[in-house]
């Protein structure tokens, strides 16, 4: 062999190196877009939980309020009626405004 066709012979060799490298990182992006789509997924399903969370505490605490808010019969006839202690619809939606517009 002479120096010449050693000389072409690396170049077949480099070239088919440059192809396998090119292909391997290729495979590897691919993989890596795969991956991040992925997490990108679960990190929407994860925040879309902790506000579903966040929103049935709400109406719990919400539901709870509405019982805790009436006032019983005792405090009715000792008190001369008030609008807005009577108003429970009005309370509900305070407590769920604010739980609203205070949580994440």
């Amino acid at each position: 062999m002479t120096i010449m066709e050693l000389g072409s012979l690396g170049e077949l060799i480099s070239a088919i190196a440059v192809v396998v490298t090119l292909w391997y990182l290729a495979v590897q992006i691919r993989q890596n877009t795969h991956a991040m789509e992925e997490n990108k997924r679960l990190a929407l399903a994860q925040t879309y939980q902790i506000r579903a969370d966040a929103l049935q505490s709400m109406l719990v605490h919400a539901a709870d309020s509405q019982q805790t808010c009436e006032p019983n019969k005792w405090q009715r006839t000792k008190r001369a009626p008030n609008p807005m202690r009577e108003s429970t619809p009005k309370i509900r939606w305070t407590n769920i405004s604010t739980a609203t517009f205070t949580t994440g």
